[in-house]
């Protein structure tokens, strides 16, 4: 009983210390009007986009904005790489 204590004390320890390290990285300051006013890590949150918001992920100048090609060739390199799975739908 004793140690089954102990082991739960020493969980909710180290749980509250990897939340509060968590909520460090995250910051509150004004920025772009599309953000959430929310920065992780230096970047701010974007809001949620929904399905409507699939004309801007699909327009025409996204591969000269974004380079996706070179993007994909990049990360053939990386060690990673098994786990990106990249599809283009085609109608």
């Amino acid at each position: 009983m004793k140690n089954s204590l102990q082991f739960i004390l020493l969980f909710f320890a180290i749980l509250q210390t990897t939340t509060l390290a968590a909520q460090e990285r995250y910051t509150l300051k004004p920025g772009d009007p599309n953000g959430i006013s929310k920065w992780y890590m230096g970047r701010q949150i974007a809001q949620v986009m929904s399905h409507y918001g699939i004309g801007w992920l699909e327009r025409e100048e996204r591969e000269q904005e974004e380079n996706t090609t070179q993007l994909l060739k990049n990360s053939s390199n990386l060690p990673w790489q098994h786990c990106l799975i990249f599809r283009k739908v085609k109608n």
